[in-house]
């Protein structure tokens, strides 16, 4: 994975399109979801319930440090370089970092094999064929499964962005029947996966289980009401402030900031209170605070805003946990998709309310490219309109973020308390070693109903 994250970078500095940029991008998002995945799938398995939150979160705290190093070498880079150089150092500098991880997995899987702890060293001597390693592979990923729900997801929420440049708008019969299929799509997937998937992404013991369910719907909600505020905030921002890139670059990295000093401090509170209710209610009101914030702030014309909170991290029962942590990257899509659709559709009319005096062409220029209202000063009229249209849409966005900032807040009160002890997961109640670990508040047939 790290010589397909190498490759993809290369590929994007090497680009010449903006065709090739995307499909690199896409490529990249699938190598940078596995490479940051696999430490938390470490931390899951090695470490105790009391400990895990401040691990997870301790691991990312170079990126406080990088916030402000890294600002002054990406600002000096598009100057100097070019911005494709950028991806040229990732290339270069990410095995260095990965290596210990990398080494960590061959001594583990060799010493694994020696014990004869490896499924691979107690595999039956025949050699499957290529067709049935095929077969094998799909259905261990589920790649029917992913491209139902994929194809559904896609289907409901693409018509929110493209309705307003379709012939018609909602009346188009493609519109309608992108969604009718989609909706269809999701009971088909259900069906699918319940009945014939034989490694189920969505198993049905994730389903009926309440911390499972609950944990899913916090971090989902939280994460559309981040990113439907979040959005479009650097552009406006752009327009807004005449801020160097550097100073750009510095308000870019507030929120990252924020979601690691309050992550630390949310594993803190997690390692004294051991009680996960207590610390993700605790979690929530900053997430919604930081919403509420940025609106003031963007009213203010002081813009911007601190960023979310920390997500919520709940103890799921001793599932797989690199699925679990997956289940609610299906609803990621849901927040881009809201904000696109609030923002092709209210942007045009604002422009040409403020700005009535250009032409539809030009209107539609400064629709198309941030960059056209920055070629104007502070002051010009064209600019101000500019500004005046992005902070109604902006508003909007923030309601609408700030509504579903909420829901985490009311439906965390339904998550079981679990006790975060020195037992590995929640419900066998035993430490890294397997031995039997005291719990005082949850037993055997306490664990079966949560």
């Amino acid at each position: 994975m790290m010589l397909f994250y190498v490759v993809v970078c290369m590929v994007i500095a090497c680009a010449e399109s903006v065709d090739t940029v995307a499909g690199g991008v896409i490529l990249y998002t699938i190598s940078h979801t596995a490479l940051t995945l696999l430490p938390q799938i470490f931390i899951a398995y090695m470490t105790t319930l009391k400990w895990r939150r401040l691990v997870s979160e301790l691991i990312s705290l170079p990126f406080v440090v990088n916030a402000f190093v890294g600002v002054n070498i990406s600002a000096s880079i598009p100057q100097r370089s070019g911005w494709l150089w950028g991806d040229v150092i990732f290339a270069i500098l990410l095995p260095a970092p990965l290596s210990p991880l990398i080494i960590t997995l061959l001594w583990a899987e060799r010493k694994a094999r020696r014990l004869n702890l490896s499924p691979s060293s107690n595999a039956p001597a025949h050699q499957e064929s290529f067709v049935q390693r095929l077969r094998t592979t799909a259905s261990r990923l589920d790649v029917v499964g992913l491209l139902l729900i994929g194809a559904s997801t896609a289907l409901i929420f693409l018509p929110i962005t493209l309705s307003n440049t379709a012939k018609g708008g909602w009346n188009n019969a493609s519109m309608i029947a992108m969604i009718t299929v989609g909706c269809v799509l999701i009971p088909a997937y259900v069906f699918y996966e319940f009945k014939f998937a034989a490694h189920p992404v969505v198993a049905r013991r994730f389903v009926f289980n309440r911390s499972v369910v609950i944990s899913c719907l916090v971090g989902a909600f939280d994460f559309v009401s981040f990113c439907i505020s979040y959005t479009y905030l650097y552009s406006i921002v752009y327009v807004a402030k005449p801020w160097s890139l550097i100073n750009f670059n510095y308000f870019s990295q507030t929120h990252i900031v924020a979601l690691m000093v309050f992550g630390i401090l949310g594993g803190v509170l997690m390692r004294f209170v051991h009680q996960s209710k207590v610390s993700a209610q605790a979690a929530v009101p900053h997430s919604d605070v930081a919403v509420v914030t940025s609106l003031v702030l963007f009213i203010t014309e002081i813009g911007g805003a601190i960023g979310t909170a920390i997500c919520p991290y709940l103890v799921p029962p001793p599932c797989p946990f690199s699925i679990i942590s997956r289940l609610v990257d299906p609803c990621l899509v849901y927040p881009f998709s809201t904000a696109g659709g609030i923002w092709s559709h209210m942007m045009p009319s604002r422009v040409a309310h403020h700005l009535p005096f250009l032409s539809d062409a030009y209107r539609a220029m400064l629709l198309g490219s941030i960059y056209g209202a920055t070629q104007f000063p502070r002051g010009n009229p064209v600019r101000e309109g500019v500004i005046l249209a992005y902070d109604d849409v902006m508003k909007i966005l923030t309601f609408v973020a700030t509504v579903f900032g909420a829901v985490p807040l009311v439906i965390s009160f339904w998550m079981p308390n679990w006790y975060l002890g020195d037992q590995q997961n929640a419900v066998d109640n035993v430490d890294l070693s397997g031995e039997r670990v005291g719990n005082p508040d949850v037993d055997g047939e306490m664990s079966e109903r949560r």
